[in-house]
C-alpha cells in the first residue's frame, strides 16, 4: 500500500494530512508531501516518518518498500559510518574516478548528502580528490594527485579568508 492509498483509505485530503504532519514538523510543505506520496522523495527525518506512521495509522513497513526503508536507514547513519562506506566504494587514482551521480546512486543518498559525506571524510583524513574535470571522485594515489587537491583546498580557503576580511571591514564601518 502506498502513502497516498492509505491517506485516501482514511478519507484524508492531502492538505489535511499536511496540517497534521506540520504539527510535528513545521518545515514540511505540500510539494514535499506530494513528492513523498508519489515516490519521488523519501522522508529525510525520523520526525516525518513517525508523523506519517501516527497519522496514517500504519507502520512504515506498510508505507514503504524494503528498498526505500534501506535507503531511509542509510540516510540516518551517522556521518562516521558513511565515511567508511564511502571509503569502501572509492578507488585509488584519477583513472578510477567515480562521478558524484554514480556514487549517489550506489549509496542511495542525495547529492547534498554525498557532498557532506565527502567533506566529512576529508576532515577525517581520507584523501578524496576531485579534479573538476567531471570524471568524479577518487582517493589520491600519487604525489601529484595529493598536490593538486591540496592546492585546490588551499586556494578555496584563502579566497574565503579574503571574503571574511571584507565582511569584517564592512561590519566595523557599520554597513
Amino acid at each position: 500500500m502506498t502513502i497516498k492509498e492509505r491517506r485516501e483509505q482514511l478519507g484524508l485530503q492531502q492538505k489535511q494530512l499536511l496540517r497534521l504532519i506540520q504539527k510535528d514538523e513545521p518545515r514540511m510543505d505540500i510539494g514535499s508531501l506530494s513528492r513523498i506520496e508519489n515516490g519521488f522523495l523519501l522522508p529525510a527525518s525520523e520526525t516525518v516518518l513517525a508523523s506519517l506512521e501516527k497519522h496514517l495509522q500504519a507502520p512504515r513497513s506498510d508505507l514503504f518498500s524494503q528498498v526505500e526503508l534501506f535507503v531511509i536507514e542509510m540516510q540516518e547513519m551517522p556521518i562516521e559510518a558513511n565515511t567508511s562506506l564511502l571509503a569502501s566504494v572509492l578507488k585509488y587514482g584519477h583513472k578510477n574516478a567515480i562521478s558524484r551521480e554514480k556514487l549517489c546512486e550506489r549509496l542511495g543518498v542525495s547529492d547534498r548528502k554525498m557532498r557532506k559525506m565527502v567533506e566529512k571524510a576529508r576532515r577525517d583524513g581520507l584523501a578524496i580528490c576531485n579534479d573538476l574535470d567531471d570524471d568524479g571522485y577518487y582517493i589520491a594515489d600519487t604525489p601529484e594527485e595529493y598536490d593538486r587537491q591540496y592546492r585546490r583546498i588551499y586556494d578555496r580557503a584563502m579566497s574565503m579568508m579574503v571574503q571574511l576580511k571584507h565582511f569584517r571591514a564592512n561590519r566595523e564601518l557599520g554597513r
